[in-house]
């Protein structure tokens, strides 16, 4: 995936927005949308919907007790 160097924000109504960003890597970038306190529906690629998978699996064993 290409670097992208600034973030936009489109405003889609009814209180949706679109992000377009990039990052080094598609977990790095499901990290960064993931710290904001809002619900997500990824519409594209599927690499960014695998890479939050990943992540939900990593947080998920972190919450074990023990781990």
């Amino acid at each position: 995936m290409p670097y992208v160097d600034t973030d936009t924000v489109e405003d889609l109504g009814g209180g949706r927005c679109r992000l377009v960003a990039g990052a080094w890597s598609w977990e790095s970038l499901a990290a960064a949308i993931g710290r904001f306190d809002a619900d997500i529906d990824v519409v594209g690629p599927p690499e960014l919907t695998a890479a939050f998978a990943t992540l939900a699996r990593r947080y998920a064993h972190a919450a074990e007790p023990g781990s």
